[in-house]
């Protein structure tokens, strides 16, 4: 059932957060942004106003999710393309896919700190540039291959060099899942074992079996089976 069916009343509402997600897509690129915005508090006078004006695989993946809900499905393959040319310019510095990248695939998002704004309703600092881009995020495996299979589920067919770069995710996911990271919400401190961080690694690595059983995904799907809590 399309998601216009069952929506009812809401109708109004959905259509108004589907025309907000839609926005945020970069047309030129495939990317996504995560926000239009920087610096807006999660609470009024709190520091936890971040920059989002860059495309986090996290949201982005998400995003596209509820997009192809609505109908929107060359948005997801569109960042999926996106997320494998951007990974792969820069895989020579970083084998894994970074967190966040700008929206036309730059790495480097230095943070600073405008401390000649007073913020929205004085929630200080404001800030441009992200510190967490080079943060370890085990979660992201598991939101691109969860999008891709997705699609694949929805009859699309992906080119063999999305493919390849799908199966090296999976590797990623294989070998980087006993590592300690920032969680969900990329804290500021020392790196941590997250339950959401090793779940979505499970997502990554059943999905890309899947991918393998049914769509011909090529890799190590012996070491991706011989995952502890995928017994």
């Amino acid at each position: 059932m399309a998601a216009r069916e069952w929506a009812g009343e809401w109708l109004p509402q959905i259509i108004r957060s589907e025309l907000a997600l839609k926005l945020l897509v970069h047309a030129d690129t495939g990317a996504v942004a995560a926000a239009a915005t920087t610096s807006l508090p999660e609470t009024i006078g709190g520091v936890r106003n971040w920059d989002y004006r860059y495309t986090w695989i996290r949201d982005a993946a998400f995003t596209v999710q509820a997009l192809s809900t609505f109908g929107h499905e060359m948005e997801a393959i569109d960042f999926l393309y996106w997320a494998e040319r951007v990974s792969m310019a820069h895989s020579e510095e970083r084998p894994d896919v970074q967190i966040m990248y700008r929206l036309h695939g730059e790495t480097e998002m230095g943070e600073q700190e405008l401390s000649h704004f007073e913020g929205y309703r004085g929630s200080r600092p404001v800030r441009i540039g992200n510190g967490a881009a080079g943060q370890l995020r085990l979660d992201v495996y598991g939101e691109l291959l969860d999008s891709a299979y997705e699609l694949l589920r929805r009859g699309h067919e992906l080119e063999p060099k999305l493919m390849d770069f799908l199966s090296g995710v999976a590797n990623c996911a294989c070998s980087m899942w006993r590592k300690p990271d920032y969680g969900v919400w990329e804290i500021r401190g020392e790196p941590q074992h997250f339950v959401y961080s090793k779940v979505m690694v499970w997502v990554a690595l059943s999905r890309a079996i899947l991918l393998a059983e049914k769509y011909g995904l090529q890799g190590d799907v012996a070491s991706w089976r011989f995952m502890p809590y995928l017994k």
